[in-house]
């Protein structure tokens, strides 16, 4: 709702999954499923309605017992509507992690 009082009521349903699985102490896998759909219950905006979904994959290794290494892939897809616009992004990321618990 916006300051004038007026505003539009969104339903947003989300289902996420996450697995991960530990292959070695100093290996592991993980994988992240979300999809979530968004619509304009009053039809005031059918413009912001739209599906989205996001899948995430990666490996971490323990390098020391604090230092690690995680590798991911990243796939992003949304659908809006009423145009039937797509948009699609690929992500791959490398990060180094420091902790005092060490990394996964």
């Amino acid at each position: 709702m916006d300051p004038s009082g007026t505003g539009t009521l969104l339903q947003s349903d989300t289902l996420s999954m996450m697995t991960r699985r530990e292959w070695t102490p100093s290996l592991s896998t993980h994988l992240r499923l979300m999809v979530s759909d968004v619509s304009d219950l009053q039809g005031i905006d059918p413009g912001g309605d739209r599906s989205y979904g996001q899948l995430r994959v990666g490996i971490g290794w323990g390098l020391a017992p604090q230092w690690g290494l995680t590798l991911d892939y990243r796939l992003v897809g949304q659908r809006f509507d009423p145009r039937d616009a797509d948009a699609v992004s690929n992500a791959v990321t490398l990060t180094l992690v420091y902790g005092s618990e060490g990394a996964d």
